[in-house]
């Protein structure tokens, strides 16, 4: 029984970290945005894809090292928020391709 209240407390410690370091990473990201008053601001689109990939395989890892020790419960919610931040990723990724794909368009349209 104890085993399993560490197990929940562990994975909520975790959840609760991976959510704090994520919301610090979109007020940084936000806080830039205000500052360049509507210009855009160069590389936000890569450090976002970047902290969504590398953040989905931190915790896949955690997740697969969680089930390795037996604590199951931190594991599937490690997995969970994995899954997650890779459908969120998977978004960001599609919308960059039709961006450049519309863009690259134009320019065709604009040397004819």
């Amino acid at each position: 029984m104890r085993m399993l209240a560490a197990d929940i407390a562990w994975g909520m410690v975790l959840v609760l970290l991976e959510t704090a370091a994520f919301a610090a990473f979109w007020f940084v990201e936000s806080f830039k945005d205000w500052a360049a008053q509507g210009r855009p601001v160069p590389g936000a689109e890569r450090r976002l894809l970047l902290v969504l990939w590398s953040g989905s395989t931190a915790l896949a890892v955690a997740g697969f090292t969680a089930f390795r020790v037996g604590l199951l419960v931190t594991a599937v919610t490690q997995v969970l928020l994995a899954g997650i931040l890779l459908l969120g990723a998977g978004t960001e990724s599609c919308r960059r391709i039709g961006r450049a794909r519309s863009r690259r368009r134009r320019r065709r349209a604009a040397s004819r």
